[in-house]
């Protein structure tokens, strides 16, 4: 599983603690809506940092965008070190990994999905869950911005804060935090311009590079039993899930060469996927690792950034759990995942 789709469950939100109070609170449910729709209308050039914390460290990440709505977009990766040149271009439900040094393209299919269906298609989810409240106003990068919280329901925690242009509403500064008020990691702007000005050649994909399908993904379905029902094995689903949480999508993946179901839960903002196969324990991509006992089992943990991982076996039967709860939660969890 690339570490970047895995890091693709994590939102970020704001700058002030959780508890942090502010002298004036209003309904800001129409600032979040147009919130979700602005990258489909705004186009715009800019640079953006993404930092997570987690027990490991904190690992940053510098790259430059270019996005031309409602769906091309252009990043070029500065930080880290490792990832630098680094080329990613979405046009559409299609993302391109370009390695121009060996001569090849990486192709996936729907991998940006998991985030639209969650965010874009269950806002209602969100809402039930969190309750949008505006904190203010303020200035950044020179732009006004609207100061948005996402207070949860059941804990009355404020999970995710956003800054947003008053003008345009696209979501220039987020963070967010865990239910300990912990930051688990924050995306803003370093520079901002809005222009409809981006050349095409800039989403053009080489030709002279060898294209190869490194993912397939259908899109996630809302039907989940019918995803579930074409599945090679039985899959299983768990009968324990944190307040708030539903499943609400599944599809199937075909990772080399492993057909794998993939079972996504949400509450509005957080994300929890299950997957499961029956050919092969998933590869921790060298994070280190430390065993867990829950429910009579044995499984692996590991984290990158805020991310955790859990994965076991039983039966013949290969399970992994990734999302940004605790450990606790995902025992919880794995341990209800019934045979």
């Amino acid at each position: 599983m690339p570490p970047r789709r895995i890091a693709a469950a994590i939102a970020a939100a704001a700058l002030l603690l959780p508890g942090a109070a502010y002298a004036a609170q209003h309904d800001a449910t129409p600032l979040l809506r147009a919130a979700l729709r602005a990258p489909q209308v705004v186009s715009y050039v800019g640079e953006i940092e993404n930092i997570r914390f987690g027990a490991h460290g904190t690992q940053a990440t510098v790259f430059r965008v270019e996005h031309r709505a409602p769906d091309l977009t252009h990043r070029w990766y500065i930080v880290p070190q490792s990832a630098f040149g680094e080329t990613e271009i979405e046009r559409g439900d299609t993302t391109y990994v370009l390695d121009p040094r060996n001569h090849r393209v990486f192709v996936e299919r729907n991998r940006a999905l998991d985030d639209r269906i969650v965010i874009a298609d269950n806002v209602g989810l969100m809402l039930r869950n969190y309750r949008p409240v505006q904190q203010g106003t303020g200035h950044l990068l020179g732009f006004p911005v609207n100061i948005v919280a996402l207070v949860n329901n059941y804990t009355g925690n404020t999970m995710m804060r956003l800054w947003l242009d008053a003008r345009s509403h696209l979501v220039l500064e987020r963070k967010v935090f865990g239910d300990n008020g912990a930051l688990l990691g924050e995306q803003r702007f370093e520079n901002l311009a809005y222009t409809k000005d981006i050349p095409a050649r800039i989403f053009a994909i080489p030709s002279d590079l060898k294209r190869i399908e490194r993912t397939i993904h259908r899109r996630p379905s809302n039907d989940i039993a019918a995803v579930l029902q074409k599945l090679p094995f039985k899959a299983r689903r768990p009968h324990y899930l944190p307040d708030g949480f539903i499943a609400v999508a599944a599809d199937r993946t075909i990772d080399d060469g492993v057909p794998q179901a993939h079972l996504l839960y949400s509450d509005g903002i957080r994300m929890i996927s299950l997957f499961e196969n029956a050919g092969a324990s998933l590869d921790l991509d060298g994070l280190p690792a430390r065993t867990l006992r829950f429910g009579g089992l044995s499984g692996k943990l590991a984290s990158r950034g805020s991310t955790s991982l859990l994965s076991w076996s039983k039966n013949g039967m290969h399970y992994a759990l990734v999302g940004s709860l605790d450990s606790g939660e995902l025992s919880k969890i794995a341990a209800s995942v019934a045979p």
